[in-house]
């Protein structure tokens, strides 16, 4: 598996690479952004989630939309090197995609997700035998 990705987008040229292991500090911290948007949109005066229906989503629809999209983008961009501002003023929904493609494909998360199932398995068996000793 190749280390980079070159893609075009509107005529400009974005090499996508590998994503260090120190990065991944960073996607975590982005990614762990995305349950406390939710509960931004959908708490109550009171601070707490409160009962989500139908009408709620459609009244909160516009505002979610607008703090995922935020979210979403600085995840892509922290991911692919690309500045937030060019993705969010430049970069189309199908150039996107193709931007997240390029991403899970250079960082082969097939693979990871696959390993981390493994690790799952095998870390606990480990921790035991550590703790018996």
């Amino acid at each position: 598996m190749k280390d980079t990705k070159d893609i075009k987008i509107n005529g400009e040229k974005f090499t996508i690479k590998k994503i260090p292991l120190g990065k991944y500090g960073e996607l975590v911290m982005a990614f762990e952004k995305l349950p406390n948007t939710l509960k931004e949109v959908f708490a109550g005066e009171d601070g707490n989630l409160t009962d989500i229906d139908t009408q709620t989503i459609i009244e909160k629809a516009p505002l979610l939309l607008f703090q995922l999209n935020q979210d979403v983008l600085k995840l892509i961009s922290v991911a692919s090197g690309i500045e937030l501002k060019k993705l969010s003023e430049d970069i189309g929904l199908d150039e996107g995609l193709d931007i997240i493609y390029a991403i899970l494909e250079v960082n082969n998360v097939g693979l990871i997700i696959e390993k981390v199932k493994n690790l799952k398995k095998v870390l606990p068996k480990t921790l035991v035998g550590m703790m018996k000793a």
